[in-house]
């Protein structure tokens, strides 16, 4: 019985080797840059013959990762104007020698990037945070703006109904609050006046 064998993978075997062996040394490369570097180790070939070899060898680049974009459907938070335009808090954890956990309330404002207050305990509850959020407005004047991220400190019924009371308490957003919907709150008690 008469059988063909196919003269083609004979031929293409030590240049596909030579492929693999330089993909693997510069992985970032494709098949274009890798073939300039093949004809200079003498395996000189055509654009069409090394892309059908670079897919026979299944030699694909990683995929690029998309780039983070920055989020267009929302409002971008206001840049802060002066010294107590815009005060932000947060809590940061850490432990001690011994392991036990700490949590310190930490307060900056924007402006300045002076920090205001920092709070250290084992455990820090909303009326503590409303304590120390009275304690540094009796001392340098309300903010404008207060800003947070939305910890379950800083949406509780306590601060919600903290930042309701006082003369000062339409100056401080609630955490959940978008840029827009602050303005518009600040626009129309300006109008009510």
């Amino acid at each position: 019985m008469l059988s063909y064998q196919l003269l083609q993978p004979a031929k293409d075997a030590p240049a596909l080797q030579a492929m693999r062996r330089l993909s693997s040394q510069y992985p970032r490369y494709g098949y274009r840059r890798i073939r300039i570097f093949l004809g200079r180790e003498s395996l000189a070939m055509s654009p069409g013959r090394a892309e059908r070899l670079w897919r026979l060898g299944k030699l694909q680049l990683p995929r690029k990762r998309p780039r983070r974009r920055i989020a267009t459907g929302r409002p971008r938070p206001l840049p802060p104007r002066a010294a107590n335009h815009v005060w932000a808090y947060d809590f940061v954890f850490d432990a001690c020698a011994n392991g036990q956990q700490i949590k310190c309330l930490t307060v900056v404002d924007e402006f300045t990037h002076q920090c205001l207050a920092i709070d250290v305990a084992g455990s820090i509850r909303s009326v503590r945070v409303i304590g120390v959020l009275e304690r540094l407005i009796s001392l340098h004047g309300a903010p404008v703006y207060l800003r947070s991220d939305s910890g379950p400190e800083f949406v509780s019924l306590a601060i919600l109904k903290w930042d309701r009371r006082g003369e000062d308490r339409n100056r401080c957003h609630r955490p959940r609050q978008t840029v827009a919907e602050r303005d518009q709150r600040i626009v129309q008690r300006e109008v009510a006046r």
